[in-house]
């Protein structure tokens, strides 16, 4: 029998092996079929009387865990094929590349202040609200070249030290950045973080810069 099987495995390999009990030659018809549609030719079956029964079971047990296995693969190299066609056809579905962050240094030099805004002097504090002020801003990078005009805020003590805020807007001949800012007035110079978002060429981009006794820093994050 186990001769037998072993030629059988030889001779069908790439096809079904099909083993079936014969009542009425009281053994078992095998044959191996390349198209399972096809018709069953009687030269292609063999017959093979034996009483070992636990022999014939151990097969059929065999032909079919290789079918099984057989069909998993085919089943998941078609689930992975399917899937690699949705993620391309889906919409709003594209391969995610990393963002590229661009480190940078930067001096700002007031130009000029077309709006002082309004001034109270509460308790002998200083309150500033809406001075516009213009900075000539240069850059390790050219995309923070530019007339800056600030909005300034202040709620500033006798000595001129003390919190401020508002908006800014930098822009040339590409494109710009808008944002907010916030921070310090302190007696070594102003500490502040500003936040921004590019337009024109720059669009998507984000802006981040920190000025820190004068010393300005930043940060581009590209597409």
């Amino acid at each position: 029998m186990e001769k037998l099987l072993h030629g059988l495995e030889r001779k069908c390999r790439n096809s079904v092996i099909i083993v079936v009990p014969s009542r009425f030659h009281g053994g078992y018809l095998i044959t191996c079929v390349h198209n399972i549609m096809a018709p069953m030719h009687a030269s292609n079956v063999f017959l093979y009387r034996s009483q070992k029964i636990h022999l014939s079971k151990n097969m059929l047990a065999k032909i079919e865990k290789e079918r099984e296995d057989k069909l998993m693969k085919k089943n998941i190299f078609r689930l992975t094929v399917l899937l690699t066609i949705l993620t391309l056809l889906l919409p709003g579905v594209a391969p995610v590349m990393a963002a590229e962050k661009t480190e940078f240094q930067c001096e700002e030099i007031l130009v000029d202040t077309p709006n002082p805004g309004r001034w109270t002097y509460p308790n002998g504090n200083i309150h500033i609200r809406g001075m516009v002020n213009r900075y000539s801003e240069t850059s390790t990078d050219p995309r923070m070249y530019g007339v800056n005009e600030v909005i300034l805020n202040a709620n500033w003590h006798e000595d001129y030290t003390g919190p401020m805020w508002g908006t800014f807007w930098l822009e040339n001949d590409y494109g710009g950045w808008e944002g907010t800012w916030a921070g310090l007035m302190t007696v070594q110079g102003p500490r502040y973080n500003a936040v921004g978002d590019g337009f024109g060429d720059y669009a998507g981009m984000k802006l981040w810069i920190n000025v820190h006794n004068g010393v300005c820093t930043g940060s581009i994050l590209e597409h």
